[in-house]
């Protein structure tokens, strides 16, 4: 990468142009600050630090297959998320997460957003499974 070229100013000064391309954050890109994750319902996005204490949590939880789809997709692709038992799981782990006690912190919105996603798609799965 080279280094920041000086650039004149209307004013007469130079100053130090910024290397960063628009649309940028600080170091990070706007569009990577946040996380899609699509179920059959559809999708929901949440912020990059609900997603690390989600994992975090999830990891506590035995869902390490869950962890392994966020991080096999990285920043920039959605998370598919299709396994029934794992979302079953991730669903568990949020909604523990909503009922704790005081002291707790509280469930991110995001993260009730994909919880009450997660409700939905379990719900339609075993009306389906008993209308088979």
């Amino acid at each position: 990468m080279s280094p920041p070229r000086e650039q004149e100013h209307t004013d007469g000064t130079a100053g130090v142009r910024s290397p960063r391309p628009p649309g940028m954050v600080g170091a990070v890109p706007e569009r990577l600050d946040r996380v899609t994750i699509l179920l059959s319902s559809g999708s929901v996005v949440i912020g990059w630090d609900e997603r690390t204490e989600l994992l975090r949590r999830t990891s506590l939880s035995g869902g390490w297959s869950i962890r392994q789809e966020f991080e096999t997709v990285g920043a920039s692709r959605p998370v598919a998320l299709t396994s029934e038992s794992n979302n079953y799981l991730l669903f568990h782990v949020l909604e523990d997460w909503s009922l704790g006690g005081a002291g707790q912190e509280a469930l991110p919105p995001g993260l009730i957003r994909l919880r009450d996603a997660l409700h939905d798609d379990l719900r339609h799965a075993e009306q389906r499974a008993g209308d088979a």
